[in-house]
């Protein structure tokens, strides 16, 4: 699979805005065999992507999705809010992805192993709290989750950190993003190739999220730009409400951006409560991130929408195999 498939035509349609430093660009897709099998319907393929997380063929799919995306970036181009954004959405799902370029000072050293993965996710616009296996698989079946993790806030927090000092991976790990969406992260692929170091994690929302399918996160290093992370994510789902695609595309590619921008201070030593820095050093990227969580109040609204009009893809209840079943 080269990039990744639109669900009507087969490719990445041409996107641009003129409120970010983004281009037009189009992406080009070769589904591999097993993939031919889901083209047409973004729910199936964020199925199918989930519970093959580690298989071959689906960790291929990322790769050459960022070889494609690394490959458009024209020569000795500067950094912007979104260098790259390509985003549609139909009867059949939602399909996008979003990438940028930040400068971090120790690009190198952040760039090995899976810490870059963990920043990226505590600056999460809307906060993030990460919970180990253990709290996750405590956590199956209870109905009011956030609810749930607020009682045990101290003993999670608690935990995460024995486990993360003890060498735990975020692999099987589950979060909570902002005040109710809940999500497991099936799992984190670091690899090196050509000199570039490249990592990707895919995280699957549960019932208990607003939104539904995967959100790959990925990045990639490469020691020719030694103060640059390219980073990109990877939205594929489908919502029983098809409005709600073009919401989720929307939100989603605005909160991996704000995401991306926060990232250099979330790792940026001396730093104390990040919001309270922000508000002191970069007031419109914390006006931004405010927004956001201001918007998080809203999300029982369409969680209840999903109760009532039901849903297909559930990463708490879905299966991820091992590799070794698909080698």
């Amino acid at each position: 699979m080269s990039g990744t498939h639109d669900a009507d035509e087969g490719k990445w349609p041409r996107a641009a805005s003129k409120y970010t430093k983004q281009r037009t660009i189009t992406v080009t897709i070769d589904p591999g065999p097993t993939l031919k099998a889901y083209s047409g319907n973004a729910d199936a393929i964020a199925e199918m992507m989930w519970e093959h997380a580690r298989s071959w063929e689906v960790r291929e799919a990322r790769r050459d999705l960022t070889r494609a995306l690394l490959a458009e970036r024209r020569p000795n181009e500067e950094p912007g809010p979104v260098l790259l954004k390509a985003v549609t959405t139909s009867q059949r799902g939602h399909l996008g992805f979003v990438a940028s370029e930040i400068t971090i000072d120790n690009a190198e050293f952040l760039a090995h192993g899976e810490l870059l993965c963990r920043k990226m996710l505590e600056a999460f616009p809307q906060g993030c709290l990460i919970f180990d296996p253990q709290w996750s698989e405590e956590m199956k079946g209870q109905k009011r989750k956030p609810a749930y993790i607020s009682k045990h806030l101290d003993a999670i927090k608690n935990a995460a950190t024995m486990y993360f000092n003890g060498g735990g991976t975020l692999a099987g790990c589950g979060a909570k993003l902002g005040n109710h969406s809940i999500v497991v992260i099936g799992d984190v692929y670091s690899y090196h190739e050509n000199g570039i170091i490249h990592c990707s994690m895919t995280i699957g929302a549960e019932k208990t999220h607003p939104l539904v399918g995967i959100n790959c996160w990925n990045f990639a290093y490469d020691p020719r730009r030694p103060k640059k992370i390219f980073f990109h994510n990877w939205l594929i789902g489908r919502h029983p409400i098809p409005l709600m695609d073009w919401f989720n595309i929307k939100i989603g590619s605005g909160l991996m951006s704000t995401m991306y921008r926060t990232v250099p201070y979330a790792i940026q030593a001396g730093v104390g409560d990040l919001e309270t820095f922000l508000k002191d050093n970069c007031i419109h990227l914390y006006r931004e991130r405010a927004g956001y969580r201001a918007f998080d109040t809203l999300s029982p609204l369409p969680i209840g929408m999903k109760r009532v009009t039901g849903q297909k893809f559930d990463a708490e209840s879905s299966q991820i195999n091992p590799a070794e079943d698909y080698i």
